[in-house]
């Protein structure tokens, strides 16, 4: 685990110009080593990162809603609803006041509002009504949902000072570090890598990092 924590350090001091101080980076021998048990996670870098992987699993033993809570999946529908072309009637929601899922998109493209972007994209790619069943899958899903499941789905903002034996990396950390081609992006903010390095580090016995960032990560 030390050996993929230093090439991530060796990321940052890529982009902030620092010396390492060891004056070198360890050879990276193998993602992770031993043998993982006991509960695993799977981290995230964004909410809705959490949500796409939540779906994927919702068949499994899973616990999200620390960061999925009630309003949040209630937010999603709302999107839904837009896509539908019903009205928003709970004024509380972060959409409401909406007219149609145009009108949102042009919104978020305006505020750089990634996240629900990526919940459009999301909504679109499943189908607007496996979206729909999905989501309140996952409402009903979360009112049984203990910290005891077998894989806690979460954000790395959350995950700090927490644990697992065996982590994965959600495929929505690659997209602010790397690029569609695949190459390095040449800007990445510092706060990028600090969340990177705090999730790679949650692992006590292995980490699976999505293929692109990986890739990368082997050059360091």
């Amino acid at each position: 685990m030390a050996d993929l924590a230093n090439r991530v350090l060796a990321l940052k001091c890529r982009y902030q110009k620092w010396k390492f101080k060891s004056g070198s980076i360890p050879l990276l021998t193998g993602i992770g080593g031993g043998k993982a048990e006991g509960p695993r996670a799977i981290l995230c870098r964004s909410n809705v990162g959490v949500l796409q992987e939540a779906l994927a699993n919702i068949r499994a033993d899973i616990y999200f809603a620390d960061c999925l809570p009630y309003t949040y999946l209630a937010s999603m529908l709302d999107i839904y609803r837009l896509k539908m072309e019903q009205p928003i009637t709970n004024r509380e929601s972060q959409y409401f006041g909406f007219d149609s899922i145009g009108d949102l998109k042009h919104e978020a493209d305006l505020r750089g509002d990634v996240d629900t972007m990526r919940a459009i994209s999301l909504l679109e790619k499943m189908g607007a009504e496996k979206f729909r069943d999905a989501v309140e899958a996952l409402m009903e899903i979360a009112k049984e949902a203990k910290k005891t499941a077998a894989i806690h789905i979460l954000t790395a903002h959350k995950a700090k000072g927490l644990e697992w034996a065996s982590v994965k990396l959600s495929d929505d950390f690659g997209s602010r570090l790397v690029e569609k081609d695949g190459r390095l992006r040449k800007e990445v903010p510092e706060q990028e890598i600090n969340l990177l390095y705090v999730a790679v580090t949650r692992a006590m016995n292995t980490v699976s990092l999505p293929p692109a960032l990986a890739d990368i990560l082997e050059k360091f």
